[in-house]
């Protein structure tokens, strides 16, 4: 490793050997990002269904159901 950088990210960690060479030190920080996508499947549905935030919490929470009160 040559240190020319001093923040790095990927999407494996890096290998007991590999963290060995590097001659200052290694931290591993582990970090996640996602999102959730509600899917639906609405035959004779509206095409460009659009729920508002206030919906999404609601689903989540189990306080809109069925799901066609909306």
């Amino acid at each position: 490793m040559n240190k020319t950088v001093d923040f790095a990210a990927s999407d494996a960690a890096m290998t007991e050997e590999e963290m060995a060479s590097v001659e200052g030190g290694v931290q591993l920080l582990p970090m996640t990002a996602g999102s959730i996508v509600l899917a639906y499947n609405l035959p004779d549905g509206p095409k460009d269904l659009k729920l508002s935030r206030q919906a999404y919490t609601k689903i989540f929470l189990a306080r809109l159901c069925p799901f066609i009160a909306i």
